[in-house]
């Protein structure tokens, strides 16, 4: 699995918590963002702030309510993990950071393109922090994951805009696309 940029990301915050008011995409100006490397594009509130983007990344953070949202791109490998063996490893990977990550919320592991769910955890510092993840693969072998974290106290009144900002996710680029993309910077499967 890829190294994830959002690990630095959930760390501010620790920093903030508190209570949100509903939030939806209607009630909040929305924009597109394209990923053209990675062959994706979806809808996300203005105020969210880019603050890394790659070939294979891209992580923003929202000040009101706190948030940090990831995408990560992934292409080939891991053919052999179904969508809940990748989920288990996503907590692995960054339960490192926390000091006791916890899924929750697991739906039965059926073949499916999309796996979602919740994990609550504390980081280091002492701040709870509570994620919502998305697992896509609308083809074999390309994967996108999809991380919301926010506060516990502001991860209730989220919800509803990381489902319609999950909703709204759109491939641009096709398989073959995707693949030839890949082959032409050398990367292996």
């Amino acid at each position: 699995m890829k190294k994830y940029v959002f690990l630095l990301l959930i760390i501010f915050l620790g920093a903030l918590s508190g209570c949100g008011s509903e939030s939806s995409l209607e009630s909040v100006e929305i924009g597109t963002y394209t990923h053209p490397q990675a062959g994706y594009s979806l809808s996300v509130p203005n105020d969210w702030v880019k603050q890394v983007e790659d070939d294979v990344s891209v992580s923003f953070i929202g000040q009101k309510p706190p948030v940090v949202f990831n995408i990560v791109y992934e292409i080939g490998g891991y053919d052999y993990y179904t969508m809940k063996s990748l989920a288990e490893e996503v907590v692995d990977y960054l339960g490192r950071q926390f000091s006791d990550l916890k899924m929750e919320d697991t739906p039965d592991d059926k073949l499916s393109s999309v796996y979602q769910f919740t994990a609550n955890g504390t980081l280091k510092d002492g701040a709870k922090v509570k994620i919502y993840a998305v697992l896509l693969e609308p083809e074999v072998g390309i994967r996108y994951y999809l991380l919301f974290s926010a506060a516990p106290g502001d991860f209730n009144s989220l919800q509803g805009l990381f489902l319609q900002v999950t909703e709204s996710f759109k491939m641009i680029k096709t398989k073959d696309e995707l693949y030839q993309q890949m082959t032409e910077r050398g990367e292996d499967t």
